[in-house]
Protein backbone atom coordinates (compact mmCIF):
# COMPACT_ATOMS: atom_id res chain seq x y z
CA UNK A 1 0.00 0.00 0.00
CA UNK A 2 1.35 3.46 -0.83
CA UNK A 3 0.11 6.75 0.58
CA UNK A 4 0.03 10.15 -1.13
CA UNK A 5 3.58 10.93 0.09
CA UNK A 6 4.99 7.78 -1.55
CA UNK A 7 5.49 5.86 1.70
CA UNK A 8 4.88 2.12 1.51
CA UNK A 9 3.26 -0.14 4.12
CA UNK A 10 2.76 -3.89 3.91
CA UNK A 11 -0.38 -5.29 5.58
CA UNK A 12 -1.34 -8.98 5.69
CA UNK A 13 -4.05 -10.83 7.59
CA UNK A 14 -5.38 -14.34 8.17
CA UNK A 15 -8.97 -14.83 9.34
CA UNK A 16 -9.38 -17.26 12.24
CA UNK A 17 -12.95 -16.58 13.36
CA UNK A 18 -16.13 -15.31 11.72
CA UNK A 19 -19.49 -14.36 13.16
CA UNK A 20 -22.83 -13.66 11.55
CA UNK A 21 -25.34 -11.35 13.25
CA UNK A 22 -28.89 -10.92 11.87
CA UNK A 23 -29.18 -7.24 12.81
CA UNK A 24 -32.51 -6.67 11.11
CA UNK A 25 -35.16 -8.41 9.03
CA UNK A 26 -33.37 -7.49 5.79
CA UNK A 27 -29.71 -7.20 6.79
CA UNK A 28 -26.91 -9.33 8.21
CA UNK A 29 -23.64 -8.17 9.74
CA UNK A 30 -20.67 -10.45 8.98
CA UNK A 31 -17.64 -10.03 11.28
CA UNK A 32 -14.14 -11.47 10.91
CA UNK A 33 -11.35 -11.61 13.49
CA UNK A 34 -7.84 -12.01 12.13
CA UNK A 35 -4.17 -12.23 12.86
CA UNK A 36 -2.46 -9.34 11.14
CA UNK A 37 0.98 -8.02 10.34
CA UNK A 38 1.83 -4.42 9.55
CA UNK A 39 5.34 -4.04 8.15
CA UNK A 40 6.28 -7.38 9.73
CA UNK A 41 5.01 -6.53 13.21
CA UNK A 42 2.34 -8.93 14.56
CA UNK A 43 -1.04 -7.73 15.70
CA UNK A 44 -4.73 -8.37 15.43
CA UNK A 45 -7.50 -7.15 13.21
CA UNK A 46 -11.26 -6.97 12.93
CA UNK A 47 -13.47 -6.34 9.92
CA UNK A 48 -17.21 -6.26 9.42
CA UNK A 49 -19.56 -5.99 6.48
CA UNK A 50 -23.27 -5.22 6.40
CA UNK A 51 -25.09 -7.13 3.64
CA UNK A 52 -28.69 -7.40 2.45
CA UNK A 53 -29.97 -10.89 3.31
CA UNK A 54 -31.31 -11.38 -0.23
CA UNK A 55 -27.82 -10.84 -1.64
CA UNK A 56 -26.24 -13.33 0.80
CA UNK A 57 -28.87 -15.92 -0.06
CA UNK A 58 -28.14 -15.38 -3.76
CA UNK A 59 -24.39 -15.89 -3.25
CA UNK A 60 -24.88 -18.98 -1.09
CA UNK A 61 -27.23 -20.54 -3.66
CA UNK A 62 -24.62 -20.01 -6.41
CA UNK A 63 -21.91 -21.67 -4.30
CA UNK A 64 -23.85 -24.96 -4.09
Amino acid sequence: MEDHAGRQTTVTGTTFATFEFPVGPKTTLLDAVLRAEIDGKPGGGFADWLWPKDYLEHLRARAK
